[in-house]
């Protein structure tokens, strides 16, 4: 079964939608749209029965806009749109990327590895560059890497089902923004990769429509020193224990 492709995109970005999908298209890359979950438009209801806003006062730095929850939500509909589609793999794209190398050869190369997985990343974020602890050549092109800590942003990324089921499963509430999430991999039993070299870019000339500007509460600054502290040390045993995992399997 071809895996899915999931685009998100808001209704009224008609302009992002028409970039993005002029440059899939001149790849020959089919894609299914997906209407993002506008923040703006989100009931107080709504934002409670996902965004669990006591945690985040006790163990994030900083509330959520509803562009965050919107975005979240966003990603989970594809999430559950892996699942539901039957295939054992799924891509979710946002539509502020460009397509920079070749998409086909990669999927390709990622659907046929002999080893369990949950997610990989396609794309870097603000095309940021995080030092490897790990790389297994996947040919002479492609590699996956596990940086030192998961690269933040989620513009493209395949997930396996598994990794779709356990994220969901995860975030039935949530409290950071979708990127910050992930990036505590270690909480919901799912491993991170990442392509080098990535096959899809951020367009940087575009602003996220489906973030609003994450303001910062200065109240909460010792908190978030604290948190840092403590993610650290976490994010470290939990990229060893990946590396480690991988290699007594390999």
């Amino acid at each position: 079964m071809k895996t899915p492709i999931y685009l998100i995109n808001l209704d009224e970005s008609t302009e992002r939608l028409a970039n993005v999908d002029a440059q899939l298209k001149a790849h020959n890359i089919s894609y299914e749209r997906v209407s993002a979950v506008l923040g703006k438009d989100l009931t107080d209801e709504d934002v409670a029965n996902y965004y669990n806003e006591e945690e985040g006062k006790k163990y994030y730095y900083r509330s959520l806009s509803r562009g965050e929850v919107g975005c979240f939500l966003s990603h989970r509909l594809c999430w559950k749109k892996i699942l539901e589609s039957g295939a054992p793999f799924g891509i979710i794209l946002e539509d502020d990327l460009q397509v920079t190398g070749n998409v086909h050869e990669a999927i390709g190369l990622i659907e046929q590895l002999d080893f369990a997985w949950d997610l990989v990343k396609l794309a870097p974020y603000n095309r940021k560059v995080r030092k490897e602890v790990l790389s297994h050549k996947l040919n002479e092109n492609f590699s996956l890497v596990i940086h030192n800590k998961v690269m933040a942003g989620t513009p493209a990324t395949i997930y396996s089902r598994e990794g779709a089921r356990k994220l969901l499963k995860a975030t039935e509430k949530f409290y950071r923004p979708i990127d910050t999430d992930i990036q505590h991999f270690w909480e919901k039993d799912v491993e991170v990769w990442s392509l080098s070299p990535y096959v899809f870019q951020q367009n940087l000339d575009s602003e996220s429509t489906l973030t609003a500007t994450r303001k910062h509460n200065t109240k909460r600054h010792w908190l978030r020193k604290t948190q840092q502290v403590s993610e650290f040390f976490n994010n470290r045993k939990a990229v060893k224990k990946q590396v480690k995992s991988f290699l007594n399997r390999s």
